[in-house]
């Protein structure tokens, strides 16, 4: 892939392909042209049974900013239709990777926000350094949650601790996602690819067919209640966007100032 919005790389003899998030200047925002290299990848991927891990990471300070901004706004002046099959093909994109049958690992540092954070918890295995954080501030910009996140975030940590961030869109800690289990490791920085690579050490010896196997069944036992939830955001969201509240928020935090319901 040449698209520059995604960065292809391969380690552990091309059994592991990492998909490097490379937007770094706003903080790998995930945007229309980064949807595109996602779905390629997708493809690619799927014609390369080589392949037994996935490992998702970003360039730069952050692994994620969530939702491009500017992209965002301009769902204020298209009809709610448009914008709920366009939600719809935009979370597609990204959570397509779940149908390759191989383990998503997500190495995670600095900001992991809104629809990054949502992907995040959308994949099989995160590690994280000390500098990440995470948040799920859709409601401060008067958006429902998106990209699963209304799915993913109970299954990752409880009903009552992700009902509280997403209604709060409070920040926490790498410290705090590793004690409940949203890490399954907490490394220093510059220790960060060497304990990704013991993770990803541990699931190469475990068999690709059964691998693929059980990565299928609870796919399988997942995708209605996913797909239902994947629409209910959709429709939601594209509500939200044609209320005026939104682009009071989206205008607030683009220019830096709090919007008028704070």
């Amino acid at each position: 892939m040449t698209d520059s919005k995604l960065l292809f790389e391969e380690s552990h003899q091309q059994r592991v392909v990492h998909l490097v998030l490379n937007s770094p200047a706003n903080l790998n925002a995930m945007d229309l042209e980064m949807a595109a290299a996602f779905r390629e990848a997708t493809q690619t991927l799927q014609g390369r049974p080589d392949c037994r891990a996935l490992v998702i990471r970003g360039r730069g300070r952050a692994f994620s900013a969530g939702g491009d901004l500017e992209m965002l706004r301009l769902k204020a002046s298209r009809s709610t239709e448009q914008n709920e099959r366009e939600m719809m093909e935009f979370y597609s994109s990204f959570l397509g990777l779940r149908d390759l049958g191989i383990p998503l690992v997500c190495a995670l540092h600095g900001h992991v926000v809104g629809a990054g954070f949502c992907f995040a918890a959308a994949c099989d295995l995160r590690v994280g350094d000390t500098s990440t954080l995470l948040a799920a501030p859709f409601t401060r910009l008067a958006l429902h949650p998106g990209m699963g996140g209304s799915y993913f975030l109970p299954r990752v940590f409880g009903p009552d601790v992700a009902r509280e961030l997403m209604l709060t869109g409070r920040r926490m800690g790498a410290e705090e996602a590793f004690r409940r289990g949203f890490l399954c490791r907490l490394s220093e920085p510059e220790a960060l690819s060497e304990d990704l690579d013991s993770v990803l050490t541990s699931l190469l010896k475990s068999a690709p067919e059964a691998t693929r196997a059980l990565l299928s069944t609870e796919r399988e036992a997942q995708k209605s209640d996913l797909a239902r939830a994947l629409q209910r955001e959709s429709q939601e969201q594209a509500q939200c966007y044609a209320r005026p509240e939104f682009l009071q928020g989206i205008t607030a935090l683009q220019n830096k100032r709090q919007p008028p319901w704070q």
